[in-house]
């Protein structure tokens, strides 16, 4: 069952955070099975605002594959193709809910440093220099063990937050 504390944090991304306008192209990025339901909200949010979201599911299990296995111009091609998403947009909104943020540990070091490197310098600058942006982690049990608390305690405190009014 959907929380609906989502659709009060989706409304606030899209209003407060990134300040979406009629027309405005918004990219939604969402990574971890356990941040689709927020990923949808937001859609919602962004469409009933008048936008034209864009959407992408990103996952380590679903990255794994090419992190492990592609060149480097491989990774150069990938980065220049998300690059031309990130340069069409005006907003971009991440929400990040991983279930492990290890699952690329093991994989070749040069290969995860390619990836990185393709992705932080093709796409991250035109994020950070030249969009409107809002980058959040979604709370799941993998959150909660990193900060040694429930589960339950951890989405209370999360949406307390990051539902906060901090126009005022």
């Amino acid at each position: 069952m959907k929380d609906p504390r989502m659709d009060e944090l989706a409304g606030s991304l899209v209003k407060y955070s990134v300040e979406l306008n009629p027309g405005e192209l918004v990219y939604i990025e969402v990574k971890g099975m356990e941040a689709l339901e927020l990923g949808k909200a937001l859609v919602e949010a962004a469409s009933k605002a008048g936008a034209v979201p864009f959407w992408y599911y990103n996952d380590e299990d679903i990255s794994r594959p090419f992190v492990e296995h592609a060149t480097k111009a491989q990774f150069e091609k990938w980065g220049q193709f998300h690059k031309g998403i990130m340069q069409q947009v005006d907003a971009y909104i991440a929400v990040r809910g991983s279930s492990n943020p290890y699952n690329h540990s093991d994989l070749p070091e040069e290969n995860v440093r390619d990836f990185s490197v393709a992705y932080w310098n093709e796409v991250h600058s035109v994020r950070v220099n030249e969009k409107k942006w809002c980058v959040l982690r979604f709370p799941n049990p993998t959150m909660a063990v990193l900060a040694g608390r429930s589960t339950r305690w951890m989405e209370d405190f999360y949406y307390r937050v990051c539902t906060l009014d901090y126009s005022l």
